[in-house]
């Protein structure tokens, strides 16, 4: 409950592979809305033009114009592809700063417009921009604290409007135009928390397998790629670890696959059981699994494997242990190019601790494998192929 409470109301609660999902969203829906803005923009130039005289259309045309294409630069930037989180509140938040400053010289404008007639009517629509800027929040799965910032933006341009209310015509008073605002932003602010809910239900569902609770193969490639690049950047240390049940066929054709489920259930709770926060679990495929170790070098994942050595990791009908055979890469150390190429030699080292008699892990390609559990627990696995 907490949880879900904190993923609402803060976006630094979201694990990155909903932030970036998330991102992704929010960067493709500001490009829609700067393409329609940008159009309707440079669209509603006759109307000012039929209402008013020639010196106060010309000046809100150029004012248009201006803004139109301050959008069509904002949707260009705005390209599919992965953002940071900076860029994506930056892109967010020029969507809303254009109207608001187009709204701001619109007020200088009408310091001389006639109010009475259609001139009177169509200057007080202008005065509506706030309500539109609140409205909006709901086009997009946001938090409360970002619903709240945005429609901090919709009150202060609000209370630049009704300040200059002696130089231009609002259909409404100070009181009505506050409340009016206040609950067009709270019904937006519940409607993108509900986006937001909603689009974290379809990401978890997506991106985890239900047996083990770890990460599908494509969502954890997608969130290695990216810390990878962000390892690269920060010249940071990465470690991959591969695993690989051993003899799981054996446990299937012995036990059943009910069996076989559970005991890749419990390897996957034990794993996890060690692993930081910061640390990803990923089902790579049937029995194998890629352990994710940002800011982590070898020296760190050998000591997740002395914990392991101590927690062990399921235990047959029969009271014989798993084993597991595990290969171990560091980018740096290993001068590795691309995340592929890490998983890769990850892998080659788990089938040299599966040659050099399985329950054990390779670390370096100059090493000797070590023993996970060793003599400490009898390895079910062998007994089941003797």
């Amino acid at each position: 409950m907490l949880d879900d409470l904190l993923l609402l109301a803060w976006p630094a609660a979201h694990p990155e592979i909903l932030a970036r999902r998330r991102g992704a969203v929010i960067v493709e829906r500001v490009r829609a809305l700067a393409l329609v803005f940008a159009a309707l923009t440079v669209a509603w130039i006759p109307v000012d033009w039929a209402a008013f005289g020639s010196s106060h259309w010309q000046n809100l045309a150029a004012a248009r114009l201006v803004a139109a294409i301050a959008l069509l630069a904002l949707a260009a930037v705005c390209r599919p592809g992965a953002a940071t989180s900076a860029q994506v509140r930056v892109r967010l938040l020029g969507l809303y700063a254009i109207p608001v400053l187009f709204f701001a010289a619109t007020l200088e404008i009408f310091l001389e417009v006639p109010r009475a007639g259609v001139a009177a009517g169509v200057a007080a629509a202008y005065s509506f921009v706030p309500f539109l800027l609140a409205a909006g929040i709901s086009a997009f799965p946001l938090t409360a604290l970002e619903s709240f910032a945005l429609a901090a933006i919709g009150f202060f341009a609000e209370a630049w409007a009704l300040n200059a209310r002696g130089r231009t015509l609002l259909p409404y008073n100070e009181i009505e135009g506050f409340w009016l605002l206040l609950l067009i932003a709270g019904v937006a602010a519940f409607a993108a928390m509900s986006q937001l809910r909603l689009l974290a239900a379809l990401v978890l569902q997506a991106v985890r397998d239900p047996l083990t609770l770890c990460l599908r193969r494509e969502a954890g490639k997608e969130l290695l790629d990216a810390q990878f690049l962000l390892a690269v950047r920060n010249i940071a240390p990465l470690t991959v670890i591969f695993a690989d049940i051993d003899h799981f066929k054996a446990v299937n054709d012995a036990f059943g696959h009910e069996t076989g489920d559970r005991v890749l259930a419990e390897v996957s709770a034990s794993l996890r059981g060690v692993l930081r926060g910061s640390d990803v679990l990923v089902r790579w495929g049937g029995e194998e699994f890629v352990i994710v170790l940002p800011q982590a070098d070898r020296g760190e994942a050998v000591s997740l494997m002395e914990r392991l050595r101590t927690r062990g990791f399921a235990l047959l009908p029969d009271g014989r242990a798993v084993t597991l055979s595990m290969g171990v890469a560091e980018y740096r150390s290993d001068a590795v190019g691309n995340s592929a190429d890490l998983v890769a030699l990850a892998d080659q080292r788990m089938y040299a601790a599966k040659q050099a008699g399985r329950d054990c892990y390779v670390d370096s390609s100059n090493e000797a494998a070590r023993p996970i559990l060793g003599a400490s627990a009898p390895s079910s696995a062998a007994a089941l192929v003797r």
